[in-house]
């Protein structure tokens, strides 16, 4: 079984906008997956797991799950 490699620091730079990018347009599960991607590689990151927050909540509140 193979490691995948690391993506080089441009690579998730250009992750990073996208998510934001998704983010932005409405397209909740392609930023969520691409913050979590993130997430593998800068774990400890603020911004991250609050952008990640941020789409959760849009999402629940899109879905009608939010609970108020």
């Amino acid at each position: 079984m193979h490691k995948p490699l690391q993506p080089s620091l441009e690579e998730l730079n250009q992750l990073f906008v996208k998510a934001g990018e998704d983010h932005q347009n409405g397209l909740l599960d392609s930023a969520r997956t691409d913050y979590l991607r993130l997430l593998e590689f800068f774990s400890e990151a603020p911004l991250l797991h609050y952008n990640l927050g941020l789409v959760q909540d849009r999402k629940s509140v899109v879905e009608g799950k939010r609970v108020r």
